[in-house]
């Protein structure tokens, strides 16, 4: 077998060959994701009264609830993972969000604040 691939021009055809299947089978499995394959980040990833909410703003609403759980549940957060439905979640406050935005409501930073504060009851 190598005997042949010392022969002069056997192996630069071979490593030829090789790069073109390459390019070739890179050139279409990228080529195929945009003709439908895969989805795009403009696709909707479903409706909000109406309005339809892309896979990037879903994604973006996504993070949004993941650091909103991380937040409530500390260092809990892995233990609650498995309980939380995340999708779920994020459907509920993109609805909370834009039901918010229609009725213009709108919060103050002080407002968040004084919501946010944790009273802790006098040590016994």
């Amino acid at each position: 077998m190598l005997k042949i691939f010392r022969k002069k021009g056997v192996a630069r055809k071979v490593l030829w060959g090789v790069a073109v299947v390459i390019i070739i089978s890179f050139g279409f499995g990228l080529g195929m994701s945009q003709f439908g394959g895969g989805v795009t980040l403009d696709t909707a990833a479903g409706k909000v009264f109406g309005q339809k909410v892309s896979v990037k703003d879903f994604q973006n609403y996504m993070t949004d609830t993941r650091d909103q759980a991380m937040l409530m549940h500390g260092e809990n957060y892995r233990k609650f993972l498995p309980f939380i439905d995340m999708e779920s979640e994020t459907w509920t406050r993109i609805i909370l969000l834009k039901e918010a935005e229609r009725l213009a409501i709108k919060v103050a930073d002080p407002e968040v604040i004084a919501a946010s504060v944790i009273v802790l009851p006098p040590p016994i």
